[in-house]
């Protein structure tokens, strides 16, 4: 964000916001941007994780919570969450 402005805003306020505006030139330079993408390393087709999944990723265990290819055999334990609170 540039030029952001953090407070608190009356409702009308909120309600006249027009988001966020770009200039003619910033709009201009937006679409020379190249497009890129990423391929991941590893492939995962879970697309919803459970309580457990998510306890086994805390306890470093990505493997459990991803599949197999994620396993990891212990090579990059900081891979994980720091702590349960942040489930």
């Amino acid at each position: 964000m540039d030029n952001g402005c953090a407070g608190f805003f009356t409702d009308g306020e909120l309600d006249a916001g027009k988001g966020i505006t770009y200039s003619d030139k910033e709009l201009e330079a937006r679409k020379k941007i190249e497009k890129k993408s990423f391929l991941p390393l590893l492939g995962c087709s879970k697309t919803a994780f459970d309580k457990n999944d998510m306890l086994n990723f805390v306890e470093g265990n990505a493997g459990a919570c991803f599949g197999n290819a994620y396993a990891g055999g212990g090579l990059n334990p900081s891979l994980r969450f720091a702590s349960k609170k942040m489930l």
